[in-house]
């Protein structure tokens, strides 16, 4: 079993200065000033039903305090097809939580919106 947990943060300033002098022409407002702890387990069990089959499975729970915790599953099957070659198959889900730009940023909003407004438009343009 494999543990990770990692500390992160974000911080955000903005300022308007005047060219000449370099001084701020007012006061800026409060930026973005975030820390959390993200958390992640993973454990992987190791069955071998006969001598050339091994089935491994396994699963990943992620933790980030603006979600719900998220499992992801695998399964991997390998055989031994002749001496020194495997053949093998897997499945493995996988879960990737968005950046706090993606989730919280306006313009990363509004983008999303103009992508699915111009797959909408060319979804009525190519109707019969």
């Amino acid at each position: 079993m494999n543990l990770a947990w990692a500390p992160r943060g974000v911080s955000t300033t903005t300022d308007a200065l005047d060219a000449e002098t370099g001084r701020s022409l007012y006061q800026a407002p409060p930026g973005l000033d975030r820390s959390d702890v993200t958390f992640a387990a993973y454990a992987e069990q190791t069955y071998i039903p006969a001598r050339a089959v091994v089935i491994k499975g396994g699963a990943r729970v992620d933790s980030d305090p603006r979600f719900s915790a998220v499992v992801t599953p695998r399964l991997a099957i390998g055989y031994d097809v002749w001496e020194g070659g495997t053949l093998k198959a897997s499945y493995a889900g996988a879960f990737r939580a968005p950046s706090w730009d993606e989730a919280n940023n306006a313009t990363a909003k509004s983008a999303a919106a103009v992508r699915a407004g111009m797959a909408i438009r060319s979804a009525f343009m190519t109707s019969p």
